[in-house]
């Protein structure tokens, strides 16, 4: 005699009632990889590039955009003090009776390199 199954049919579970409909957003990230697929098939029609590759380029991009970022902030800040550092000159030059105005202006722009 064969012998019987005794396994039970599984039972399903419901489906988790929706929150009014609503579905969870995604987080936005910043990614170059649609920029690097146009312009390598702008280059290279033909060829592909796999996802580690995409995913070691897009790194690299963010990395030197990063830096060029970080080096505009410092070339502001020096343009700046320059500016002040003009204005200074300016003032002693003229010999202006109301420093007042070059004083405020230099506490405006938050200059460190006078302090």
């Amino acid at each position: 005699m064969a012998p019987t199954s005794t396994k039970k049919p599984v039972a399903k579970k419901a489906a988790a009632p929706k929150k009014d409909g609503k579905k969870k957003a995604k987080k936005a990230t910043e990614s170059y990889k649609l920029y690097i697929f146009k312009v390598l098939k702008q280059v290279h029609p033909d060829t592909g590039i796999s996802s580690k590759a995409m995913a070691i380029l897009n790194s690299f991009i963010a990395d030197q955009f990063d830096k060029i970022a970080s080096q505009a902030a410092q070339v502001r800040l020096v343009a700046l003090c320059l500016i002040c550092i003009a204005l200074m000159k300016y003032q002693q030059f003229l010999k202006i009776t109301r420093k007042s105005t070059v004083t405020n202006l230099l506490l405006f722009h938050h200059c460190s390199c006078l302090v």
